[in-house]
C-alpha cells in the first residue's frame, strides 16, 4: 500500500517541478525585452560640436545574436560614419545599456579635414542606454567622453 502512494506523490512532484521550469522558459522567452524590440530602427537629429550642427543619423539593427549600431554625421555635406556590433550589458523591462564592439569608424579624418569641426578622434563611449517609449519608438542616449551634453534621439521602427 505505501508504494503506490510513493510512487503517485513522486509522480505528481515531478509534474509540478516540470511545469515550474517549462512555464518559466515560457514566461523568460515572452517578456524578453531583446525580442520585443527585434527590428530596424532608425532615427535623426542634430548634434552641436563645438558651436557646429552635425546632422546626426542612426539606426539600430536588433537581432537576437546579431545587433547592429550605425551612426552617420554629416556638416555641408561631409560626413563620417560610426559602425559596431551591440552587446546587451544590462537588460531590463524599462531600459537596456548596451555595449559596442567592433566599433569601425570611416571617413572622420576627412570629415575633420574639410569642416575644421575638431572631432575627439579617440573619444571613449561611456554609456548607451535605451528606454522603449511607446509601441514603435525608442528613446537613444549616447554619452561620450570630451562631450558634455549626450547625443539624445527618438528612433522608430522600420
Amino acid at each position: 500500500m505505501l508504494q503506490p502512494l510513493t510512487a503517485r506523490i513522486t509522480i505528481i512532484s515531478c509534474l509540478l517541478i516540470s511545469a515550474f521550469f517549462i512555464g518559466n522558459q515560457i514566461y523568460q522567452y515572452q517578456s524578453n525585452p531583446l525580442r520585443l524590440y527585434s527590428g530596424v530602427w532608425k532615427g535623426s537629429d542634430f548634434v552641436t560640436v563645438n558651436g557646429h550642427q552635425i546632422e546626426t543619423e542612426a539606426t539600430l539593427i536588433i537581432e537576437p545574436e546579431n545587433s547592429h549600431l550605425s551612426v552617420n554625421q554629416t556638416y555641408e555635406n561631409v560626413n563620417y560614419t560610426l559602425d559596431a556590433n551591440v552587446r546587451p550589458r544590462r537588460v531590463n523591462h524599462e531600459s537596456t545599456h548596451i555595449e559596442l564592439y567592433n566599433r569601425s569608424v570611416h571617413g572622420l579624418d576627412n570629415f575633420i579635414e574639410a569642416t575644421n569641426i575638431s572631432v575627439p578622434t579617440q573619444a571613449n563611449l561611456l554609456s548607451v542606454n535605451i528606454w522603449r517609449l511607446e509601441e514603435g519608438k525608442l528613446f537613444l542616449q549616447t554619452r561620450l567622453n570630451g562631450i558634455e551634453e549626450p547625443v539624445e534621439m527618438i528612433l522608430k521602427i522600420k
